[in-house]
């Protein structure tokens, strides 16, 4: 065989193989999605979009996400709670860990702010949060993530230095979701990823029977509220106080979240 013919043969090996070996040889991967309102609101969004398009690159095994997030909770409530050790502690063969809290932390009507105020005992919250995950997952890929744009740029800023912070100090991976959610905003325009949530009560009376369809009793609010994804009311409500309140994401919010997420694991994945 000639040297011209073995170096052809060697090159198709080469491109055959790094066409269709590119992830690791496993079964299943499994993701665990851990944070707050923002993580648990996106449930079926975040589950079904990071699985489906994750499997759809070539060479990709099955991909299971599981989220235990929860409205309202904090880094420092989800361990002492007992939530930890209920939801999460046990789950097996977790590969990588996403690691989602602040928006909640910073709220000084939280009972443990009382004696714990933010500025003082965020970061060492988020520290033995950390070091419990690591302890119970010690071959998983644990990911420090910040918040999106919440409370402005400074209350929003320290948190995040803090988050970012903690994880250089951890030696753990960090993902910047809040860079991209913010910069998709500019070009989408304000309050374009967030949803419209408000009490029926708030808006004019003549329009409960077109919001009808967008209408239900919610428990914790002990009122019907009107959960809008879209702009389709702004230009009649944009005048309502507290139409724009709510900051959690909408349904196109929490599929920029999904995408990047994606985006994010697949380089981490191909190493």
């Amino acid at each position: 065989m000639n040297r011209f013919l073995k170096i052809s043969i060697l090159s198709i090996i080469l491109l055959v193989t790094t066409a269709f070996v590119i992830y690791p040889v496993k079964d299943k991967i499994r993701i665990l999605l851990m944070g707050d309102s923002t993580t648990i609101g996106g449930k079926y969004i975040l589950e079904k979009s990071i699985s489906s398009l994750l499997m759809a690159e070539k060479g990709m095994p099955e991909v299971e996400v599981i989220n235990v997030g929860r409205g309202g909770d904090t880094a420092y409530e989800f361990i002492q709670s007992g939530r930890y050790k209920e939801v999460t502690k046990d789950l097996e063969d977790i590969d990588y860990i996403f690691f989602r809290y602040g928006i909640n932390d910073y709220n000084p009507g939280k009972a443990h702010r009382k004696n714990r105020p933010f500025k003082k005992f965020f970061k060492s919250e988020v520290e033995d949060a950390i070091k419990m995950v690591k302890k119970d997952f010690k071959n998983s890929k644990i990911i420090m993530m910040n918040i999106i744009s919440w409370r402005g740029e400074e209350k929003d800023g320290l948190t995040n230095r803090i988050i970012e912070e903690v994880a250089k100090e951890q030696n753990l991976d960090f993902f910047d979701i809040y860079t991209p959610y913010e910069k998709m905003e500019e070009k989408l325009g304000e309050n374009s990823l967030r949803v419209r949530f408000i009490p029926l009560s708030d808006l004019p009376k003549r329009y409960h029977q077109v919001l009808k369809p967008f209408t239900k009793f919610v428990q914790w609010k002990k009122t019907d509220m009107v959960r809008l994804e879209t702009k389709e009311f702004d230009a009649v409500f944009n005048n309502i106080p507290d139409w724009y309140k709510d900051r959690h994401p909408n349904n196109a919010g929490y599929r920029l979240i999904a995408e990047e997420t994606v985006d994010y694991l697949i380089q981490l994945i191909k190493k």
